[in-house]
């Protein structure tokens, strides 16, 4: 038991065993599969940003779509109004020259 207990005072001082252990064996890059594990963790943090990335563009290409519509909605609106108002338009004219029309005869017959 003893030995066991002086064997691990020993490694505690010269930072063998524990937390501060493990730390200097990672920066000397010690344990095998250091190296590894840092490229695969780029890898994975790659490939998250460019899925966030990929899912970003779908959303403002959604956006981008929806946008689209509602101002070509605007402008079908906007278009339909226009043709109403000229039609109006158009039928207060044609009624007016009827009235018109028909006062003049009205005017004639009275003449005669």
């Amino acid at each position: 038991m003893r030995i066991v207990e002086e064997e691990q005072e020993e490694e505690e001082e010269r930072g063998v065993g524990g937390v501060e252990g493990g730390r200097e064996e990672e920066e000397r890059g010690g344990g095998g599969g250091g190296r590894r594990r840092k490229k695969n963790k780029k890898r994975i943090r790659k490939e998250k940003d460019e899925d966030e990335e990929k899912k970003d563009e779908k959303e403002e290409k959604k956006e981008r779509e929806k946008e689209e519509m509602r101002q070509k909605k605007k402008k079908k609106k906007r278009s339909t109004i226009k043709k109403w108002n000229a039609n109006k338009e158009l039928q207060k004219k044609k009624r007016m020259k009827l009235e018109k029309n028909g006062k003049d005869k009205e005017e004639q017959k009275e003449l005669q």
